[in-house]
């Protein structure tokens, strides 16, 4: 094993929207549905594999190493909604890690993750996962101190559009953390994409690992 392994998943596609729009060759339902069933196999094939290997890493050590570029972001408490959480394996890292008190939210459109998060890796908080794209998904006006997610889990063709309305989930002093792994196609360019959205000044964060550009709402 090397001392960085790499997250084992080369597609990074999370979300359930309700509309009809065309997204490439296939009209998007048809798209959803085959991102699903494409994760479903690969996260719940084994049921032997550990529950690392249900968020796709290939071994504990490879998903601790990631997630710990995202431990210097977190200054102060709050809420921490994660959209495309998988099993909420993220979130419960940051619990068990933070020295601010954090409450966990996550959404996820694969309805075994969020079973998963609700029953086993975040059980005292199961109210707070639901399964839903997150297109789909609406705050109902709460507000976080924290928003967590990728931007390549959307399926809106107007990405840029789906990470702003993220941004307007956000808490005064709220920080909104895009980030992607390594083993994704987007992996190399991340930082370049996204560190100029006019939301502000970005914090880079980058390791073997993991690529972070993180906003700040004023």
């Amino acid at each position: 094993m090397t001392s960085h392994p790499e997250k084992t998943r080369d597609f990074s596609i999370s979300g359930q929207p309700e509309t009809e729009f065309e997204t490439g060759i296939l009209p998007l339902y048809e798209e959803v549905s085959k991102a699903k069933n494409t994760y479903r196999q690969f996260y719940y094939g084994d049921s032997s594999a550990p529950l690392s290997m249900h968020c796709g890493w290939s071994s504990d050590e490879a998903q601790t190493l990631a997630y710990e570029a995202f431990l210097r972001l977190f200054d102060r408490g709050g809420d921490v909604l994660d959209l495309g959480c998988g099993n909420g394996a993220l979130l419960k890292f940051l619990l068990l890690h933070l020295s601010v008190e954090i409450s966990p939210y996550g959404v996820d459109f694969l309805e075994e993750s969020i079973q998963e998060a609700k029953t086993v890796v975040l059980s005292d908080f199961s109210d707070n996962f639901f399964a839903s794209s997150i297109d789909d998904f609406n705050p109902g006006g709460q507000k976080f101190k924290y928003i967590i997610t990728s931007p390549d889990y959307t399926f809106d063709p107007d990405i840029e559009k789906h990470v702003k309305k993220c941004f307007s989930w956000l808490e005064p002093c709220g920080k909104l953390i895009l980030y992607d792994y390594k083993g994704s196609e987007y992996f190399k360019d991340f930082v370049e994409s996204w560190c100029n959205l006019g939301l502000g000044s970005a914090e880079i964060i980058e390791t073997n690992l993991t690529a972070i550009v993180c906003y700040v709402r004023d």
